[in-house]
């Protein structure tokens, strides 16, 4: 089964150029509104969260932080979207969890590399997970 990414966005173009990078190797999930990304997220929860901080309704970072504080989508990584210079201040300075911040125009290239590396990361995490010895019931 393909790992599943929710893409918000409310450009059209960039989703589909986000769909034409990412689609062979990922299961798409889109979303243009904030309050519509929360919603699909916990309908289905993804493995990853491409989310653009200007969105119509609520910003990213509200909905990062809704994505954070809710135990069913707290682990999903969420990547930051943005063409804001000052987005990386504003992250550090409002304490948001994110995996990464790409900031537009960005390479396809790139793009896919961070994604995979992100999710080999959480993969990693799993498999190391379940190597654990089980505690013995005392």
């Amino acid at each position: 089964m393909k790992p599943h990414i929710l893409i918000v966005d409310d450009d059209l173009e960039l989703q589909a150029l986000f769909q034409m990078i990412l689609g062979r190797s990922f299961e798409i999930s889109r979303a243009v509104r904030g309050e519509q990304a929360v919603s699909c997220a916990l309908d289905s929860i993804p493995d990853l969260v491409l989310l653009d901080v200007m969105l119509p309704d609520i910003d990213g970072f509200e909905v990062c932080r809704r994505l954070k504080a809710d135990t069913r989508t707290r682990s999903v990584p969420v990547i930051l979207i943005t063409a804001r210079a000052d987005v990386l201040s504003l992250v550090e300075a409002q304490k948001l969890p994110v995996a990464d911040v790409i900031r537009k125009p960005f390479a396809p290239r790139e793009l896919l590399q961070q994604v995979n590396r992100i999710l080999q990361r959480i993969e990693a995490g799993r498999e190391s997970d379940m190597l654990q010895p089980i505690p013995a019931q005392a």
